[in-house]
């Protein structure tokens, strides 16, 4: 295997960590609570070291070199900087269609009940 497949599978593996490490996040955005920050991080920095492991003997790579974790390094900032704006971005879309739904379903609600209302007054 030539180092530019090695540099592929470290990549991957610093995105697959960052895709791993995303709700995560999330619980801690959820919670807003110190201690749950840290247990997330500590369970992220597991998760990360597992999935550079698996990643590392299931394409049989040689000793870890300083460009590996270069590279690991690079697949997560990448999936920082770039995947998780984007999976941002459709999440709040997502929400906002959402709140918008709910907003006209209500309205629609409360109209009916407004009109059986009037119309009971009127008889």
């Amino acid at each position: 295997m030539g180092q530019i497949w090695h540099v592929l599978a470290c990549l991957s593996a610093g995105l697959v960590a960052g895709a791993l490490c995303e709700p995560l996040s999330a619980i801690f955005f959820l919670t807003r609570s110190k201690a749950v920050k840290i247990a997330a991080d500590v369970l992220c920095g597991i998760v990360t070291a597992l999935v550079f492991v698996l990643i590392f003997t299931a394409f049989a790579l040689p000793d870890l070199r300083p460009y590996m974790l270069f590279f690991c390094g690079a697949g997560f900032w990448l999936w920082r900087r770039s995947f998780h704006r984007i999976l941002a971005f459709f999440a709040n879309k997502l929400y906002n269609k959402y709140r918008s739904s709910c907003k006209r379903i209500w309205l629609r609600l409360s109209r009916k009940l407004c009109r059986k209302k009037n119309s009971k007054n009127l008889s």
